[in-house]
């Protein structure tokens, strides 16, 4: 049996020639098949020809994952594997990769969604309600009398709350947007594997946050402080 070997060119013309499906070109790449057939004749592609396909395929594609692949195939046939089984691993190989991909990102999706509503649903309802429960409380120790004058002897006594409403409402809405801050970069760096990727979602945390905060204090406040000042 003899063994021809063929440089790209010569692939590429007798290609050509049999997509043309007539010619000198088509008949000699019939003759050639016929031979082959018989095995008068094997066609060898050269590793030297096959390496330069691949490097101009990686070009033209010019996909990272791609070109890792070809590097890899590239690095097997120099030192000298077959080129079937090279393809069948690297496809298993892909295919592993692809799946532990979709996991992680599944993963991914999770955590940024748990944070998300967390930070901006979760803190701002209860930093309302605590807003409210703690207005309750002032309205409800600035109408207790005064028993200082009084020989009551009791183990405990509720006073006046000196702190205010307004800087409870101010201490949340700061924490609120610090806290969203710190998400945001969490969400980045769950993400993209860098913080400030997730300053993007600051602001959306924000507005949200606030916004929530202010509806879980108006709702409330038309419900308990109301059922609060007929106590």
């Amino acid at each position: 049996m003899k063994h021809i070997y063929l440089d790209l060119n010569k692939w590429v013309l007798l290609a050509r020639g049999w997509y043309s499906g007539k010619g000198d070109i088509y008949d000699l790449v019939c003759d050639l098949k016929e031979k082959i057939k018989s095995e008068e004749i094997m066609i060898v592609s050269s590793l030297i020809n096959l390496n330069e396909a691949l490097k101009k395929m990686d070009k033209r594609i010019d996909s990272e994952k791609i070109s890792k692949v070809l590097n890899l195939i590239t690095s097997g046939l120099k030192a000298g594997g077959n080129i079937s089984d090279l393809l069948e691993q690297t496809s298993r190989n892909m295919k592993e990769k692809e799946l532990v991909e979709k996991k992680a990102a599944s993963s991914i999706l999770m955590y940024t969604i748990f944070i998300f509503f967390a930070i901006g649903i979760g803190a701002p309802v209860l930093f309302g309600l605590s807003s409210i429960l703690v207005e309750i409380i002032i309205n409800l120790t600035s109408n207790l009398p005064d028993i200082s004058s009084t020989q009551m002897n009791i183990p405990f006594a509720f006073n006046e709350i000196s702190i205010s409403v307004n800087f409870v409402i101010y201490f949340s809405i700061v924490f609120l947007i610090i806290t969203d801050l710190i998400s945001g970069l969490v969400i980045g760096l769950v993400n993209k594997g860098e913080a400030k990727q997730g300053l993007k979602f600051f602001i959306p945390l924000v507005i949200l946050s606030i916004s929530i905060f202010f509806l879980i204090r108006l709702l409330l406040s038309t419900v308990l402080l109301k059922a609060v000042s007929f106590v």
